[in-house]
This record gives C-alpha cells, structure tokens and sequence, in this order.
C-alpha cells in the first residue's frame, strides 16, 4: 500500500510538472497577441497583453510586418530596410513574387528582398535595373548583347526580333558575336549570319561550301564544327552534278587540274540536309526565293563573280547547250528591302552585307535558275 501512494504520488508529480511545462510551451507559441492602433494616419502595434509598442520585423496570423525601429510606425510602400528594399501594401503586408507597382513589374524573393541584376524564375531568366524594374527589349550587359521580350524573358536560340533574325546562345541568352540588329530602316527582313571569307579560310574555289557554312552557323546549325572539318565532310563527284570537283582550296578563276569547280544544287541540297532542313529551289519563281528569305531561310544564289554577266563554257559533261557558267560565284542572300532591292552576305568577291537592285538579283539568277533555301 505504501508503494502504491509513493508512486502515486510521483506519477501526480510528474503530471504537474508536465503541464507546467507544456502552459509555458503554449505561452510561448501564443505569447503575442496584436493590437492594432491608428494614430495620426499611421498604425502602430502593441503586445494587447502587456501593452509594448512593437517595433522591427513582426509576423502576425502568417503575415509579415515592418514597424519603423524608432517610431514604431508600419511601413507601407518600398522601404529599404538595411541593404535591401522590400515592398509593403497599404496593409503593411510584405509583398513577395511577381508586382505591378505603378506600370512597372518587380520580383521580390520569398524573403521580401527586391531582385536587381539577373533573375531566374519559372524556367526562364529575366533582368531587372537597379531599381528592380523588369526589363524588356536589347539591352548590353558587359560587353555583350541580350534581348528581352515584352515579358522580360530572355531570348535564347534563332530569333525574330522585328524585322532581324538572330541567334543567341541557347545557355547564357548573349547574342551571337558579329550580329546586329539592321540600321536602315528600309529594310524589312535581315537575317544575321557571319560572314566568313573564303580567300582567307584557304578555300579560293570554295563559295559554295563556304556559303552554306556561313548559313548553317547563322541558323544555329553544324555548331561543333569549324570551316575546316565542315569542307572536309563536302561530297565529292565526277561532274558538279554529282558532288565537288576538284579541291576547294587549290586554283583560281574557277579551275583546279583542269576541272571547272563547282558543286551544283541537287548535292549541295544534300549535304546541307545533313546539318538542317534545305530545299532544292533550281528553276523556281524568283518571287519564291523572295518568300524564303521573309520566312526567315536563307538562300544560297549561284549568282556571278561581281554580278557580271554569265560567261559561258560547254564542258564534255555539261547537260545544256549553253554549257556552264565559268564565272560562277556562290552567295547568300539574307534581307529584302522596301523596294524589292536585296541584301546579300558574300564570302568572296564582295566580302560581307550589300545591296543588290531587285532587276540585278533577277536577271542574274534567272541566267540559270540555280538557287537552294536552308534553314
């Protein structure tokens, strides 16, 4: 009987103790209790059970508070709280996430703290000025260029930005090195590839190859190959109709051993389709090649050495009376303008963008017909 008192006595102990202890975890979880007070336009917060005027960050039912250290007044509005600025509603609730403050958007981070400089979200990455607003449109950070669209998002990959098409590295958004948006507003489609030249490259007779290069590349294709393992992969053939005769980086005046050197469209078609999609456009409309161009392909023209008139040689292989054209120059045409001129990106005679007279560029294709779209 003894024993059972003293361990009931111990157990009543115990109990006791354990419900002091939990009155004191329970105190503590519920110690604070809000009292909202306005005074002067401004609210103010006190502890309802003793009466303390809070002041500093305070969360109350989940949601977080900043009262002025000295005054004790909340904060509504942007308040910049040490390093950092934070944005309070006219509750003085702490804003987190995607804001629209007076037509301008924000990120603040689940912290509060308003985002500056470069941000990811949701999969995508967006840039904010230093004072947190969202950026749209080119804008040049460091040496390099981005674009934003009208959400913010940055552009990655081939792009239509207005008018110009242009590539930006698919994992850090830059522009690719030598694009540029166009300048003449004329102009109603510019397609941004490099221009690369054939004479410095080692390739004097290789326009055709080094063309479709120059193609592929601005279209963010045969990226992980240079011009030389790309020539290398070029088929080779008895005739032009065939593949490639001769070699690419011996000769000059278009022969080489002999040979009249070229690749023509149906193999040049096929090779490029190893690398991307590409059409075989001998002998369409030229309004066809024009369509190509809006569309965003680019079109590698057999046009001549300085768009001079064709001279023409039958050679034992050729399929035409005429022959071949011996002053053949391959060339890519990337733009239209207002006027129906066109733009051209050329690898050789005339290295780099210039413009063609829509007479011009359709007298000299329509001499033989040959042309081939990529993209």
């Amino acid at each position: 009987m003894k024993n059972l008192k003293t361990a009931a006595i111990i157990l009543t102990a115990v109990t006791m103790v354990n419900i002091a202890f939990t009155g004191v975890n329970a105190a503590s979880a519920a110690a604070f209790k809000a009292r909202w007070v306005q005074r002067n336009g401004k609210w103010y917060l006190y502890d309802k059970k003793t009466g303390v005027l809070q002041k500093g960050w305070k969360e109350v039912k989940g949601i977080r508070y900043y009262l002025d250290k000295k005054t004790g007044a909340m904060k509504t509005g942007w308040a910049q709280i040490g390093s950092y600025w934070y944005y309070f509603d006219d509750s003085g609730a702490m804003q987190t996430g995607w804001q629209k403050i007076k037509k301008k958007w924000y990120y603040l981070k689940s912290s509060g703290k308003m985002v500056t400089g470069w941000y990811q979200t949701g999969g995508n990455w967006y840039y904010f000025s230093s004072s947190g607003a969202r950026q749209k449109g080119w804008l040049k950070s460091g040496k390099k260029w981005y674009y934003l669209d009208k959400n913010g998002v940055m552009a990655t990959g081939l792009k239509w930005i207005g008018k110009d098409l242009c590539y930006f590295n698919k994992s850090t958004g830059s522009l690719r090195s030598g694009d540029k948006p166009a300048t003449d507003d004329s102009l109603t489609v510019h397609i941004n590839i490099p221009t690369i030249s054939q004479n410095d490259r080692g390739y004097p007779l290789g326009c055709e190859g080094v063309s479709l290069y120059m193609a592929l590349r601005g279209l963010g294709h045969a990226n992980k190959y240079d011009i030389d393992q790309f020539m290398a992969t070029m088929p080779k053939g008895e005739t032009p109709y065939e593949g490639y005769m001769g070699d690419p980086s011996k000769g000059r005046g278009g022969v080489n051993e002999g040979k009249r050197t070229s690749i023509y469209p149906e193999p040049l078609t096929k090779w490029a389709a190893g690398f991307a999609s590409a059409s075989n456009l001998t002998d369409a409309p030229v309004e066809t090649l024009i369509e190509e161009i809006k569309a965003g392909h680019v079109v590698l023209l057999y046009a001549t050495s300085g768009w001079n008139a064709p001279s023409w040689e039958v050679y034992p292989w050729s399929i035409t009376e005429k022959g071949e054209v011996t002053n053949n120059h391959c060339v890519c045409v990337v733009g239209v303008y207002e006027d129906g001129s066109i733009l051209i990106n050329d690898c050789g005679y005339h290295l780099g963008e210039y413009k063609v007279s829509a007479k011009k560029f359709k007298s000299i294709y329509e001499a033989r017909g040959f042309a081939v779209s990529v993209y």
